[in-house]
């Protein structure tokens, strides 16, 4: 009787090991394949928002060409439309610089704690 109930006790404690072997593994293929979702999300993003800057960077030189064209046909010189062009770009770096943090850093930073969280 008590030999039976020592091989009943062995018997649950190996069954219980293997459940636990078994969860562990799981429980570690879940959190590995969770982390390869975030990756492949946090990729995309960053890939699909380089083309949409590079499309807009592109239109916009376009467009300053075109407005500094404009503008030097109207002045009676071309250098002087990309001169004024060239101006309202360095006032735009300044004011990029001075609020750096506030309209670049914490946005970028912000969206990627949304993202991996």
């Amino acid at each position: 009787m008590e030999k039976e109930k020592t091989e009943n006790d062995n018997t649950s404690i190996e069954t219980l090991l293997e459940r636990a072997e078994s969860f562990g593994k799981t429980s570690l293929e879940l959190y590995r394949l969770k982390a390869i979702e975030k990756i492949a999300t946090i990729t995309s993003d960053i890939v699909s928002s380089l083309i949409l800057v590079l499309c807009a960077a592109l239109f916009f030189m376009m467009l300053n060409v075109g407005i500094a064209l404009w503008l030097g046909d109207l002045l009676g010189a071309a250098y002087l439309g990309f001169l004024i062009i060239s101006g309202v770009y360095l006032l735009f770096f300044v004011i990029c610089y001075v609020l750096r943090e506030r309209i670049i850093k914490l946005p970028i930073i912000k969206s990627i704690i949304e993202k991996t969280l």
